[in-house]
């Protein structure tokens, strides 16, 4: 039955290209929008081919069509689900060949598109996507039914589009049922139910088939509501998502093309007075490392965005030209040249290349930063914070962490983390969506524990005390007492982090901790870096070198105190494992660790890289860890002083030399 179904296609597809372009409005169904709707019609598809023929968009397409080109062989005679992605999968495969056959006028990327669809609807059930990822699947599934039915309506028989409706319903009661039932992500009185991803994937697949539909107002309501909630909570004021960037990617598939939908069907703008959301385009650019390979990778989230639909639908609606900049650095022909699509990782990313050029503006052209008087510092309200140099690749880059996650589901026990990029290199890095534990982060362990409470396994949260804004310096101090767990009764665990943008820029890192403990604790300072980088202790001077594997860029960690009784080392990481899934750490990073037993922990460290050892600046200081004044001095005979005590940083930046 269903080959016969789709051998008709041939006969009926010029009476349902009349359709698509409207010829037959009166005889379509009452209750359905013309389709396509929900995104674009098909007066709009000549503006889109007109896109999608010069600049970066022409490069983003010619990707797009060697990855439909990669689908045309899949097997449709039993369609098959592949794990849990299955229903980004299916998004994916579908919004790949149909946009790249709509816009290139090739009905045969169209026609694999339409039977995927209907394969797909016709050897699977709501109940399998229950059982690969439960309400995840269920709202990516709904999701690509929606748009696979708008997008391919002229090129299904009119048995194939009643399956899909079947399917859209079936799903979007599931969904709904789900929701109302008030269990999980259909709380809405919870903030942290509501600033995760997983909210509006599943509400925002829903909204979807109630519009392509044209039916059930009240799915498209609840819709509506969570998704808005959504955009209300997932951010602090300054925009800093609390998942991180891969999960702010994920929500904002789920999101934005639902958002647009119910704009384009007349049901308002649920973007409207969302002031966190021109601030979004900022948060990546902060997290960007110099080089534009990568974000820093904070919380269980990969440092890269995955689906980059809604970040563009972002820049184009605030004209954000650096914004453009930064995603084209990261993925345009500066950068990786996948455009978002990922081709060769993991396919459950969600849409990205054909939402990305359905929302972007051709008009938009990238601005550099500097250009735009962009400052190189921010302090993000929930209590990170992003320093650098400069824009360029060669720049330096640091970041800070230490505060509270709304949205605990991804927090991980990294508070008083720190990250440091220079020279081309990754020196001092955030090993990403794996290694949970401080142990892993930039941090220090107390007799070997790192953070955690008693609360749960992600209410691990600091505290960042204060900000300064100094001449060419800037500072942030946290406070992680509350993360580590209350046996240890830890009061403080204070750190103070400086960023100098020097000739050689550099960082000062003062630790201070001391627990409740009558005896001596020990103290383990540890530091992350590029597993391919080599590290080598001098340990007379209590200081370790960093050899960059890129460029050869050499960084040096200088500990100022304590000076007698600390030891430096690279931890052997061979046959150690990862807790949870047995992979080797060693694939993560290579560790630098600095330990000493005392009553209480005072930590000071410089960090700075250069690309040989003769420029590196040096360091002079007296006094002790109570009050320490620091001199530094760069090649090119610029001397700054610092004032350092446990409670406060003064930063005096000295005079070049003429």
């Amino acid at each position: 039955m269903a080959s016969n179904l789709l051998s008709l296609r041939g006969f009926f597809r010029q009476i349902m290209l009349l359709f698509m372009l409207g010829f037959t409005a009166g005889i379509l169904r009452a209750e359905e929008p013309a389709h396509p709707s929900l995104l674009f019609s098909a007066d709009d598809l000549e503006t889109l081919r007109t896109n999608v023929q010069s600049g970066w968009m022409a490069e983003a397409f010619a990707v797009m069509q060697q990855e439909a080109d990669g689908y045309m062989e899949i097997p449709t005679d039993r369609y098959e689900t592949e794990g849990k992605a299955s229903g980004r999968r299916i998004n994916y495969l579908i919004s790949t060949l149909a946009l790249t056959g709509l816009l290139s006028g090739n009905d045969r990327y169209c026609e694999k598109a339409a039977d995927l669809l209907v394969a797909c609807a016709r050897d699977t059930t709501v109940d399998d996507f229950v059982d690969l990822n439960h309400h995840l699947s269920v709202g990516d599934g709904a999701h690509a039914y929606a748009m696979g039915y708008d997008w391919l309506w002229a090129y299904m028989t009119e048995e194939e589009r009643a399956l899909i409706r079947d399917e859209m319903r079936d799903f979007g009661s599931w969904l709904y049922d789900y929701s109302m039932e008030g269990r999980g992500y259909g709380d809405y009185n919870s903030t942290q139910n509501l600033s995760c991803n997983h909210n509006t994937v599943m509400h925002g697949g829903l909204g979807l088939c109630a519009l392509a539909l044209g039916e059930h107002p009240e799915w498209r309501d609840r819709a509506k509501m969570f998704v808005r909630g959504y955009l209300d909570y997932a951010r602090d004021e300054t925009g800093y998502n609390f998942e991180g960037i891969g999960y702010y990617a994920y929500g904002s598939w789920g999101t934005v093309p639902f958002g647009v939908a119910l704009e384009r069907a007349g049901q308002g703008d649920i973007f409207d007075g969302v002031k966190t959301l021109p601030l979004i385009p900022n948060y990546i650019l902060r997290q960007m490392v110099p080089t534009g390979d990568e974000l820093v990778a904070m919380n269980d989230s990969p440092g890269h965005l995955g689906s980059s639909g809604g970040f563009m639908y972002l820049l184009r609606r605030f004209q954000d030209r650096v914004g453009l900049w930064a995603w084209l650095k990261l993925y345009g022909k500066e950068g990786d040249g996948h455009y978002g699509s990922h081709r060769n990782g993991y396919l459950g990313n969600g849409a990205s290349i054909p939402y990305t050029l359905l929302f972007a503006d051709p008009t938009l052209k990238p601005q550099h930063p500097e250009e735009a008087g962009i400052p190189l510092y921010t302090f993000f309200e929930r209590g990170s914070a992003s320093f650098r140099s400069g824009w360029d690749a060669l720049d330096a880059m640091a970041t800070f962490t230490c505060g509270y996650d709304r949205h605990r589901g991804h927090n991980q026990k990294d508070e008083n983390s720190f990250t440091f990029f220079a020279r081309g290199e990754r020196f001092a890095i955030d090993p990403g969506y794996d290694p949970v534990s401080t142990r892993c982060h930039n941090s220090v362990l107390i007799n070997g524990e790192g953070q955690g409470t008693d609360e749960g396994e992600y209410d691990v949260n600091g505290k960042t005390e204060s900000t300064q804004v100094f001449d060419s310096a800037w500072a942030v101090t946290g406070n992680a007492a509350e993360a580590f767990p209350e046996a240890l009764q830890v009061q403080p665990a204070r750190r103070q982090f400086l960023f100098v943008n020097a000739e050689i820029p550099y960082l000062v890192i003062a630790d201070d901790l001391e627990t409740a403990e009558s005896g001596t604790c020990e103290y383990t300072w540890l530091l992350h870096t590029d597993p391919r980088n080599k590290i080598g202790i001098d340990q007379r001077k209590n200081t370790a070198y960093i050899k960059g594997h890129r460029r050869g860029a050499i960084c040096m960690v200088k500990f100022l105190n304590p000076q007698k009784g600390l030891q430096l080392s690279e931890t052997d990481l061979n046959g150690v494992v990862l807790e949870g899934n047995g992979k080797p750490l060693d694939r993560y990073f290579k560790e630098l660790r600095a330990e000493y037993a005392a009553r209480t922990g005072r930590f000071i460290a410089i960090i700075a890289a250069a690309d040989q050892f003769e420029a590196l600046p040096e360091v002079r200081w007296k006094g002790g860890p109570a009050d320490m004044r620091i001199a530094v001095k760069s090649s090119g005979g610029r001397i700054d002083t610092l004032l350092l005590t446990p409670d406060s940083i003064e930063f005096k930046k000295g005079a070049s030399a003429e």
